[in-house]
């Protein structure tokens, strides 16, 4: 890759202050190709790794020692040279917060507390206050939660079903769809489903009705696969309450078709101490995972584009293997890792401000807390569930807001700027 290429890419990881990302690609280089310009960038990110790993000593040193204000200090300089760094959050939480200004403020000094018998009527008055203001509140979120707004469901039936006798059960109530009509109303919430066509299962699932809805509820028949195009510049899911760890065995699978060799990950956290997989700048497959300094990058093999292809990445205690269609691609020898607990993913980039994102479509995706395969195998062609899944999506249910999770663990993922789209007609999912 050329020079000019090169730095573009650091740069931008460096302005994600990806500072360990940067610092890989320049050191796989080798030295004799460098050149001044890439030698002095490198010094320059190392220097910055170097003082980000002294201030978190720093910090801690202080914090064993109870010194707030050195804490403050140091926590201001690490904001400086890494905003996103975990320490900062964990500093926030327990110190104090950030102004308007964006700078750091300690807590209010703690009021001493009353003495018995130094102005009872007015601890009185304070009390009947807080009493008030408690109910108050408590009120307020009940009476939300009593008014959520009820949501009619709208059944899509295809026009191959349209002159069957179909029927659908929701909560064990039945119900005769037609195609476009409003079948109910539900409350938000979590529903089960099945609909039948003359007698016969057609489809069972989950149905969520969500609180703040950002599109109108739909259950569509269809039981043709259907792709999730992301298109490389905007596109998402999150999925904030999804966490698992990292010390124990885990896979992770799906069904993608990589549109190019650019960079973008399949799945990522938005901070530094998560599992990821993805594809690196120079279009290879990459996976990441958390170490005591940081975190690791290794590339596992090519990334082909345009072609349909099962990846999956199987983690026993020790070291991560990666299948493409079945069969080992790479291994990453990580020893034992770290216990990590990162809470929130992302499918698509790693940063949703400015990625980069992931270009392709996805049709299916199972996480599970066991490794699953221990050698070569043969792909499963739709993804189930069972006891060891922690999130399932499915491909057969193309809503606009939410990708339902069908593990049973509500890891629901919120879309944004994401396409369904049909899927080839000989296409195995």
């Amino acid at each position: 890759m050329p020079t000019d290429s090169l730095l573009r890419t650091v740069t931008k990881h460096a302005a994600r202050y990806d500072y360990e990302q940067a610092i890989y690609i320049l050191q796989s280089i080798p030295p004799e190709k460098r050149g001044h310009v890439l030698e002095d960038r490198l010094r320059d990110l190392q220097e910055r790794v170097t003082l980000i790993q002294q201030l978190h000593e720093e910090i801690e040193t202080a914090q064993k020692d109870g010194q707030e204000q050195t804490v403050v200090s140091a926590t201001r300089r690490l904001m400086q040279v890494k905003p996103n760094d975990p320490l900062i959050r964990q500093i926030l939480q327990t110190y104090g917060s950030l102004d308007d200004q964006g700078k750091y403020q300690l807590p209010a000094p703690s009021q001493p507390a009353a003495v018995v018998g130094e102005d009872p009527p007015r601890m009185i008055v304070w009390a009947i206050v807080t009493g008030i203001v408690a109910f108050l509140g408590a009120y307020s979120f009940v009476d939300w939660m009593l008014k959520a707004p009820r949501q009619a469901l709208q059944v899509r039936v295809p026009a191959a079903m349209a002159d069957d006798d179909l029927r659908l059960e929701i909560d064990g109530r039945s119900f005769q769809p037609g195609d476009g009509r409003n079948v109910t109303e539900l409350d938000p919430g979590e529903y089960e489903y099945h609909a039948t066509r003359n007698g016969e299962t057609v489809k069972r699932g989950l149905l969520v009705v969500d609180k703040e809805p950002t599109a109108p509820l739909e259950l569509d028949l269809d039981t043709e696969p259907w792709a999730l195009r992301f298109d490389g510049v905007r596109s998402y899911l999150a999925i904030p309450r999804l966490s698992f760890d990292l010390s124990n065995p885990f896979t992770f699978e799906c069904w993608c078709t990589p549109a190019d060799n650019d960079p973008g990950m399949i799945l990522d956290t938005e901070g530094d101490f998560g599992f990821a997989v993805g594809i690196n700048a120079e279009g290879n497959w990459e996976v990441r995972y958390p170490t005591s300094v940081g975190y690791e990058a290794e590339t596992v093999g090519l990334c082909e584009p345009g072609i349909r292809v099962h990846l999956a990445c199987v983690a026993d205690r020790e070291r991560i293997l990666v299948y493409i269609n079945g069969e080992v691609l790479g291994t990453a020898e990580t020893g034992p890792r770290q216990a990590t607990t990162m809470e929130g993913y992302l499918i698509g980039t790693d940063h949703p401000q400015d990625g980069p994102f992931y270009e392709g479509t996805l049709e299916g995706v199972r996480l599970s807390s066991t490794s699953r395969y221990p050698s070569s195998f043969e792909p499963e062609a739709d993804l189930e569930a069972d006891e060891a899944t922690l999130l399932l999506f499915r491909n057969t249910e193309h809503r606009r807001d939410l990708i339902v999770d069908h593990s049973g663990n509500s890891h629901h993922a919120r879309q944004s700027g994401t396409e369904w789209e049909p899927t080839r007609a000989d296409a195995n999912l």
